[in-house]
């Protein structure tokens, strides 16, 4: 929920131009049809950028949980790593998604 509701809002009701424009300008499709920002090379580098984002989050919720200790000096477990985790990917996602909105 915390994560696909964001993106289907800006699926649905982000339009950069009416729906009558892109109807009878078909300039607006060039975009698609020269691959400029879509190809192989842009996947791959939303894909690096996707595998850092996440190795960084984890190893930081990870490295955070392991160094924080109990009263008895025991470590927390990987249920609270696992909920930091998720709260990082959760805010990652989120944060991304308003700096697309803020770019387009």
């Amino acid at each position: 929920m915390f994560t696909s509701v964001p993106i289907v809002w800006y699926a649905i009701f982000d339009f950069q131009h009416s729906k009558e424009y892109f109807l009878t300008n078909p300039k607006a499709y060039d975009i698609g049809l020269k691959n400029k920002c879509f190809g192989t090379r842009v996947f791959w580098l939303w894909f690096a950028n996707g595998a850092f984002s996440a190795a960084v989050v984890m190893f930081v919720g990870l490295y955070a949980m392991e160094v924080s200790l109990d009263e008895e000096g025991k470590t927390n477990g990987l249920y609270i790593a696992g909920s930091v985790v998720y709260g990082g990917v959760v805010i990652i996602a989120n944060m991304k998604i308003l700096n697309s909105l803020n770019i387009f």
